[in-house]
């Protein structure tokens, strides 16, 4: 089944909203305005990618299909990893800030992933990137003189669309989410 989804676009206006957003406000906008996005896009994706499997006998396009489903299913796996252990670390991070927490007084316990998480998504960003331009570097151009199927036409935007959602994330993410998790952890003494 296919839904279109309807997000923001990034703008002057809308960057500005985010530096706005404290540590929490920003975690829970991202995971809302973008991750839940990306994950929709990638569900619509991956079921354009399987139809044209099934329906088409170009192996160009059946490559390209081949090569989108598994994309989009390491792009998702990123998404999640996000969605179950940077935002909870990075809520958890805002409430010892809130509460005053202070990890040289601490047990030591809180002092066990505050870098990693971070080293992980700056890995995560390289490796979506590193995805995305493999997918490109396998699509069929679309020549003018060439009829393509729908589904593949579609399929191309929406791929398009994840990246153009991947970058705006990136920029988010490293513009006001990464700044603000340093300063919080600072904050804290991590």
């Amino acid at each position: 089944m296919y839904f279109r989804i309807k997000r923001p676009k990034m703008t002057t206006k809308l960057s500005s909203k985010y530096r706005s957003y404290n540590l929490e406000e920003l975690a829970q906008r991202l995971d809302r305005d973008y991750y839940d996005h990306i994950q929709a896009l990638c569900i619509n994706a991956i079921s354009l990618a399987n139809r044209i499997a099934l329906e088409q006998d170009h192996p160009s396009m059946i490559l390209y299909s081949d090569i989108a489903a598994k994309t989009i299913h390491k792009i998702n796996i990123q998404v999640l990893k996000r969605k179950k252990e940077i935002l909870p670390y990075i809520l958890d991070l805002h409430t010892k800030k809130t509460e005053g927490h202070n990890c040289n007084n601490c047990s030591g316990m809180c002092h066990v992933g505050h870098t990693e998480h971070f080293l992980s998504l700056k890995a995560s960003h390289k490796d979506i990137l590193q995805y995305l331009d493999e997918l490109e570097k396998e699509s069929l151009p679309l020549h003018r003189h060439m009829e393509y199927p729908p589904a593949y036409k579609v399929l191309r935007n929406e791929m398009k669309e994840i990246d153009d959602m991947l970058t705006e994330t990136f920029y988010l993410e490293e513009l006001f989410l990464v700044p603000k998790v340093f300063e919080a952890q600072k904050a804290i003494n991590a």
